[in-house]
């Protein structure tokens, strides 16, 4: 279901939880709020609507790592700093979707941080995550939150499987069997996005399966969920995904 937007749109919104793509159609959607013909809500058939819908807004700009990369550089976020200050082509804004914004370096975000406190009027900003808590509290404070509800509909079901039975193994595995189940996850060597996702879904079916689970567990499930926020933590940084599940493990039974 689109999302109701408010009719006065800040400068920048934090856009968290949900999927990847109902993250980029809400973010989608208030660029088209932004910069539709005939203002709020968007009508969808302008030709400044059709453009954002088709990917070709000159006003509308999308950051994400280059290519090959896993976050997003300080000279990319100064480049759009810098960008941000020249005037649109042909709309009121010019609008810029940050996907993933956890992938901001820290001194990436720094650098963002400076342009949401003293940006022109007509510069705005979606930044788009799967959690809020990944993105310094100073960015967070200075973008209006926007938290979608859990959406697997469109989340590639070899993903989710692979989610429920990590969660059911954390709950219910003793310490070998965890541990070998890491050690697949190793050395299938997924990028830091999906170490990402899988997390996030884990921790949803870890949640979903505890009403479930013998009381004796909860502790185990408790120190299970404190590793996968860390490891969330660490993504930030780039760190390798091996490394990340290998301080998970050592955290859940030391």
């Amino acid at each position: 279901m689109p999302i109701e937007l408010p009719r006065t749109l800040s400068h920048a919104y934090l856009i968290s939880g949900g999927s990847h793509t109902s993250r980029m159609d809400t973010a989608l959607e208030f660029t088209r709020g932004y910069l539709c013909e005939h203002g709020i809500p968007p009508c969808g058939k302008c030709r400044a609507c059709h453009k954002v819908t088709a990917g070709i807004h000159p006003d509308v700009t999308v950051l994400g790592p280059d290519d090959g990369k896993a976050t997003i550089s300080v000279d990319q976020a100064r480049t759009m700093r810098s960008n941000a200050y020249i005037r649109p082509n042909e709309g009121r804004h010019k609008v810029y979707i940050i996907d993933p914004a956890d992938a901001l370096l820290p001194e990436s975000q720094g650098a963002l941080l400076q342009i949401l406190e003293e940006g022109p009027a007509y510069a705005a900003f979606l930044l788009l995550t799967s959690e809020a808590s990944l993105m310094l509290e100073t960015i967070r404070s200075r973008c209006e939150p926007i938290v979608l509800p859990p959406d697997h509909e469109d989340t590639d079901p070899e993903l989710l499987a692979k989610a429920d039975n990590l969660a059911t193994l954390l709950i219910q595995g003793d310490e070998f069997a965890v541990m070998k189940g890491f050690v697949a996850l190793e050395q299938e060597k997924i990028s830091t996005q999906e170490l990402s996702d899988l997390l996030l879904l884990t921790e949803d079916f870890v949640s979903d399966h505890l009403p479930d689970t013998h009381p004796q567990k909860y502790l185990q499930a408790g120190r299970v969920l404190d590793a996968l926020r860390t490891a969330r933590e660490d993504a930030i940084y780039n760190l390798n995904p091996g490394l990340t599940l290998g301080r998970m493990a050592a955290q859940i039974f030391r």
